[in-house]
């Protein structure tokens, strides 16, 4: 239920209905099952579209055999999105309504091996890149979400197959901003921080790799971030604009805090995001506490 963690960890800044929103919530458990019936197997249709589509963006001299992964917890996040954001009036409706939609993973295996024998070893083991795709099971099309050089448009075209309607309320962009973060920026969502705790947390696993690992080189080390860029961090802001709604939120990856603004349009397009850094620890090693 990612949507449903995301809404609790992200509701920041604008606040959000919390009536309408937790009535929409009790009518999608009931429905639950019924929303899981609706996705049914296909017999490999979508499996083999997927790995052809990957296969299809890599050069020939760089293919290996595809590891391919049904994602269900990801569908189930598309069941979640297409209910909270179609229905979150409070009216009642059947499954039908949803679409059918299957998810794949797609990696290159480093090395494969058949019978004792290695049939596929992958150009670079030690960077296995991974694809996400998405499958239209009654228009039998699919669509690149991450991993792809037109991420962006595909899953924008992916959105608009879903045919959400109007992102005209600020828990519709909520939701939809959540599943954005799970289907096309899988690394993006990990690097989400929401507050100085969270920041904290993130960077003293970043300072272990260092040199130093002592709780002292840590205090040093932390403090080197100015307390204004610290206190900045917040959970996402949903602001209201003239096309539809900017969100924005704060990541921290390898010693890096970003500042990160996107936009979700009221036809259900995400802009590209757009970060600006807001401090860079170094990267060489963290502080002796001796030396302080």
């Amino acid at each position: 239920m990612t949507n449903m963690a995301c809404f609790s960890r992200c509701a920041g800044g604008n606040e959000v209905n919390y009536t309408e929103v937790t009535f929409s919530i009790l009518i999608w458990l009931a429905l639950l099952n019924v929303g899981r019936a609706q996705n049914p197997r296909i017999s490999g249709t979508g499996r083999q579209l997927a790995e052809q589509t990957v296969l299809a963006s890599i050069p020939e001299s760089h293919q290996t055999r595809a590891h391919v992964t049904r994602r269900e917890d990801l569908e189930q996040d598309v069941v979640e999105l297409q209910y909270l954001v179609k229905y979150s009036d409070g009216k009642p409706e059947t499954a039908r309504s949803l679409h059918c939609v299957e998810i794949y993973e797609v990696t290159r295996s480093g090395i494969e091996a058949e019978n004792g024998a290695i049939v596929s070893i992958a150009v670079n083991v030690d960077d296995v890149p991974i694809w996400l795709v998405a499958y239209d099971c009654e228009t039998k099309s699919a669509f690149h979400l991450a991993g792809f050089i037109d991420d962006e448009d595909g899953m924008n075209r992916f959105v608009k197959a879903l045919d959400l309607g109007s992102i005209d309320k600020e828990n519709k962009a909520l939701f939809l901003f959540s599943t954005f973060l799970r289907l096309s920026s899988p690394d993006l969502e990990t690097s989400v921080v929401r507050d100085e705790l969270g920041l904290m947390s993130a960077t003293l696993s970043y300072f272990r790799s260092l040199r130093s690992s002592t709780a002292d080189g840590f205090h040093a080390f932390w403090n080197q971030c100015p307390k204004s860029a610290r206190a900045s961090i917040a959970n996402p802001v949903f602001s209201p604009s003239a096309n539809g709604f900017l969100v924005t939120f704060f990541t921290y990856s390898e010693g890096t805090i970003r500042k990160n603004v996107v936009l979700i349009s009221r036809d259900g397009r995400v802009s590209q995001t757009q970060s600006k850094i807001l401090f860079v620890w170094p990267s060489q090693s963290a502080p002796n506490p001796e030396q302080d």
